[in-house]
């Protein structure tokens, strides 16, 4: 029990929780790849968004996010081999 309210002091600090932090683990021992497709996707996005300034304005908001990821959890998301789904959908 010690471990466990020891993560949980770790995770509070990093403003995270332990259920996250897990999470993350299982995902990169599930597919050690996933993260290179991730830097990839974002490098690839990068490049195609680039010179496309909105001078300073957004063009999303915050809520338009969280909406978008909350639908991305709902409809589980693919790691690899590995579907994330949300336990709470």
């Amino acid at each position: 029990m010690r471990v466990l309210q020891c993560a949980r002091v770790r995770a509070a600090e990093q403003g995270t929780s332990v259920n996250a932090v897990l999470r993350e683990q299982l995902i990169r021992f599930a597919d050690p790849l996933a993260g290179d497709r991730a830097a990839d996707g974002f490098l690839t996005l990068a490049r195609e968004r680039a010179g496309r300034s909105t001078g300073g304005r957004r063009s999303w908001s915050r809520e338009e996010l969280h909406l978008e990821r909350l639908r991305d959890l709902n409809a589980g998301q693919r790691f690899g081999e590995v579907v994330v789904e949300n336990p709470f959908a």
